[in-house]
């Protein structure tokens, strides 16, 4: 039941970020917004201040359905 329960969830965070997020990064007809492998997630952007805007729409899209994130796990890397 918890691989079922993490693609709904999974699938719904991506489908909640789609709607606020606009400026993501394009490869040909992709449109990346999210890396997923496993339980992990990472949150993509071309600047910091999109990143932090995706963060924030994640904070709320946990607030709404009442998830926490680990930040002790939450790593943030600028790649220049």
């Amino acid at each position: 039941m918890s691989p079922l329960l993490l693609s709904l969830f999974v699938e719904d965070l991506k489908l909640y970020l789609q709607q606020y997020v606009h400026d993501c990064i394009h490869i040909d007809d992709l449109i990346l917004i999210l890396l997923l492998f496993a339980d992990d997630m990472a949150i993509v952007g071309k600047t910091p201040l999109e990143i932090q805007y995706q963060l924030y729409c994640l904070l709320e899209y946990c607030n709404a359905w009442g998830f926490s994130v680990n930040t002790a796990k939450t790593k943030i890397m600028v790649f220049r």
